[in-house]
């Protein structure tokens, strides 16, 4: 058995509001195998109403808190 390491992707957005961008960001962080890859989305600015939909088990957010 090999000890494999997963890939690390990291989405980086503006926020998780309502979107064709953002609704497709969603979509391949989710689609992502969890045996294979470690996603994570970093968004600027916090709850966006797509956040919700990311996969809690495979998908990590993190905000960096932007000020405008």
């Amino acid at each position: 058995m090999t000890d494999r390491r997963s890939i690390r992707v990291v989405y980086l957005t503006g926020s998780l509001a309502v979107g064709g961008a953002e609704t497709q960001l969603v979509a391949l962080a989710n689609g992502l195998s969890e045996a294979e890859f470690d996603a994570s989305v970093v968004v600027f600015y916090p709850d966006g109403e797509l956040e919700a939909q990311l996969d809690p088990r495979g998908v990590q957010v993190f905000c960096a808190r932007k000020s405008n």
